[in-house]
Formats: structure tokens, sequence, C-alpha cells
């Protein structure tokens, strides 16, 4: 990633111009940490503010409950890396309400990843493994030595939790279809 800057900044002013804001957990345990991130959404400039990062290994579930929670996070949307299905349910269990899981599907890394690279991005100097992540992120090459439009999946755990939260402004929602005749045969049984 070229377009991100690290830089002091207090996010909670930026929050107030933007009113908007996004955080992603992706979850390891023995080789890959958990991890949190949050940002700043700014749409109309095209700016990520990345303001705050969990990074470890060998989380149970109390403890990642318990992080977010300490964050003051207890409320907030968190989209979560959906193959730990069963962790999202325990977490929001205990009472992390918001918690879902992110969508994937095929090609849903490029594009996630193509959403970020449109942005400039701003990262708190406390976030260092945000900073480390963004500065070592990388694609496949082909034995030719040109580049594949495939990240290396290594080291990117943050950058996955990013993604994750980033979902809900590029990727279309799923819509629930309405079965009206089934709606008006349950209202003509109750005989309205």
């Amino acid at each position: 990633f070229d377009n991100f800057e690290v830089k002091e900044f207090d996010w909670l002013k930026v929050f107030k111009r933007t009113q908007e804001k996004a955080h992603g957990s992706d979850f390891g345990f023995t080789h890959d940490p958990t991890t949190l991130i949050s940002t700043v959404v700014d749409m109309k400039n095209k700016e990520l503010w990345i303001y705050d990062e969990h990074y470890e290994k060998g989380m149970l579930t109390d403890e990642i409950y318990q992080m977010y929670v300490d964050k003051g996070y207890k409320d907030a949307l968190i989209v979560a890396d959906s193959a730990e299905k069963r962790l999202i349910a325990e977490i929001k269990r205990k009472g992390i309400p918001n918690i879902k899981p992110s969508i994937k599907g095929q090609g849903s890394i490029m594009q996630g990843v193509q959403f970020i690279q449109g942005f400039k991005i701003y990262v708190h100097p406390t976030c260092v493994n945000t900073i480390e992540e963004l500065n070592t992120y990388t694609f496949e090459q082909d034995k030719e030595g040109n580049w594949l439009n495939k990240p290396i999946d290594a080291n990117n755990h943050l950058l996955d939790a990013l993604r994750y939260s980033l979902e809900r402004f590029h990727l279309p929602h799923k819509q629930t279809k309405t079965n009206v005749r089934k709606n008006i045969n349950t209202i003509k049984s109750m005989g309205l």
C-alpha cells in the first residue's frame, strides 16, 4: 500500500465531521493473532482514519469479549471473520449484540483491497501493527516475475479486519424477499 501516512490526529474531531466509524475483527489463536481495527470513514473525501487496533495471539472467547468491552465497543457494529461463526455466536451471546460475520465470496478479497486502495489512509502512530502490515502487504508473482492480482496470505490480519469493517460501504446488501401471498394468507387466516 502506498496510499497511507502515519499521522498524529484526534479521531473524535474527524468523527464529528464524518459521523461514520467502522470496526472489524479477524480471529486467530496459535499462529495468527486475533485483531481488531477501528477507523473513522470519510466517504466524501475518500479518507480512512485508523485510530485503534488490537493484535494478540492465544485469545480465548472471554478475553476477546472483554477486549471489546474495555475498548468501549460493546454496542458497536463489529464485522468479524465469517470463518468463525461459532466464535461470533459465543461473543454475541456474551453481550456484544452487533457483531456480525463478514461476507466472503469469489473475488471478495481483491474487491475489498481495491476499495481500500481508493482511499487516502491516515494511521495513528500508536497503531504499530497496522503500519507494519501496510508496509509489508504484497501480491504474488508469476514465474516471470510479473505481479498477479492475488495478495499473499501472510501478515494481513489487521488488513483483513479492515476489509471486513468496510464491506457495508461497497458490497450490496442482501435483500430479503417478502412473500406477499404468504402474508395475505396469514392475514386472511386471522380473519382480518
